[in-house]
């Protein structure tokens, strides 16, 4: 869709959450994700980005807008526990409520390994004191490598295109980061040594939570000397989800996601997103009006704790 000023700015973004009946919005960084995969060879260039990035969004958003609008700076641990702890304080210290992590195994030095190993546990020690929101958007996961070595390609992820091979990659496996990501929270213990944390996965197709949940709990009962914890209370006690273009929030509910651990988002103005980000509202009246309260922005203000939730 042509761009307007309120794609660029904070005060005329404002003004057309007025219009359109949104008191509050988190803006992703959607293209910056893509930053750490290519040039994942290099992570101290990769935190040098990144902080670039998180000054230029402080200085022209700030992290807190008018208490409305909340932008979400993004944290890597490529270069280690010092360097991603201080870009955490110095985003907490500009008022930051949340930050992205991305959804994939860290580019170190030392090769590609998962966030969630115990390596790691400096950093999210800091994050739980802190008391700031984990956000994870889709991205570039690095794993077009696997649809390369299907089509014999060093081809590179592009956002909103299916390539020349359109057909084989509509048929061809999911590839789910953000599926691998829970597993590695849940399964390398993260969650459970650090059970304040709060992870908020968006813009996944709600399609996921019902075949992940399906798994983890399949893997609970058939060996529960697996797990420190019951999966299924980790994930509701950690895990807020966000129910994209979700048809049946109420099966959902029936799965075992209360409505305070599910939120309502329209990726509003993209292409995938919703035309109108309250029309979701219309999917939600046969639930009771707490729940529905909760999904259209009580569960996220809860999450972030801001507006009535806010702390003093």
């Amino acid at each position: 869709m042509p761009s307007v000023d309120a794609f660029f700015d904070p005060e005329p973004r404002l003004a057309l959450m007025k219009d359109m009946g949104i008191d509050r919005t988190l803006l992703w960084p959607t293209l910056a994700s893509v930053l750490e995969e290519r040039v994942a060879d290099d992570p101290d260039f990769v935190v040098t980005i990144v902080h670039a990035l998180n000054e230029w969004m402080h200085e022209h958003w700030s992290y807190n807008y008018s208490d409305a609008i909340y932008a979400t700076p993004i944290i890597s641990l490529a270069a280690g526990n010092d360097v991603a702890i201080k870009e955490l304080d110095y985003i907490a210290e500009r008022g930051a409520k949340i930050f992205l992590i991305r959804v994939a195994p860290v580019p170190t030095w030392q090769g590609r390994k998962s966030f969630a190993l115990k390596e790691f546990d400096p950093f999210w020690e800091r994050v739980q004191e802190l008391d700031l929101m984990v956000g994870m958007h889709s991205g570039d996961p690095g794993y077009q490598r696997y649809l390369n070595e299907w089509e014999g390609t060093t081809r590179e992820f592009t956002p909103f295109s299916s390539g020349d091979n359109g057909a084989f990659r509509a048929m061809a496996s999911d590839k789910l980061p953000i599926y691998d990501a829970m597993a590695s929270i849940i399964g390398h213990g993260l969650a459970t040594r650090f059970p304040k944390l709060r992870f908020m996965p968006v813009e996944y197709r709600a399609k996921w939570i019902w075949t992940f949940v399906e798994r983890m709990q399949e893997a609970y009962e058939r060996a529960p000397m697996l797990f420190d914890e019951d999966p299924m209370e980790v994930f509701t006690r950690n895990v807020y989800v966000h129910i994209f273009h979700e048809p049946d929030p109420k099966g959902l509910m029936a799965l075992g996601i209360p409505a305070n651990r599910m939120m309502w988002g329209s990726d509003f103005p993209h292409p995938e997103g919703l035309g109108d980000p309250l029309g979701y509202a219309d999917v939600l009246t046969d639930l009771s009006a707490e729940d529905q309260e909760l999904i259209m922005g009580g569960t996220i203000a809860q999450a972030l704790k801001v507006g009535k939730y806010a702390t003093a």
